[in-house]
């Protein structure tokens, strides 16, 4: 017959083996863009970003959609839109999207 070795498990952690280091306390995150929802109301953000900003603005799609508070996706399909409608050019750079208000 085999013999069979059986080991016993203890709950205490094992030597050597630390747990992992834990957020501090004061780190404050930076505030989060109130979300604009739907292509609609990112439509208006990015004509009141235009508009805040001179009528040009030049940043990369996903730097935009961070700055409205939306998707990547859908700051793409209301600039799309803008263009589309003729409210704004497009005009694609080295640094990014610049974005021209027209109307």
């Amino acid at each position: 017959m085999a013999g069979v070795l059986v080991q016993a498990v203890s709950q205490s952690p094992a030597k050597g083996v630390s747990e992992p280091p834990k957020k501090p306390a004061n780190r404050r995150e930076p505030p989060k863009p109130e979300p604009a929802a739907g292509k609609d109301n990112v439509a208006k953000a990015i004509v009141q970003e235009l508009q805040a900003a001179g009528g040009s603005l030049s940043r990369s799609e996903r730097g935009l959609a961070r700055l409205i508070g939306t998707s990547k996706p859908t700051a793409r399909r209301a600039i799309h839109g803008l263009a589309a409608a003729g409210i704004i050019a497009l005009e694609a750079t080295k640094a990014g999207t610049m974005l021209r208000l027209v109307a």
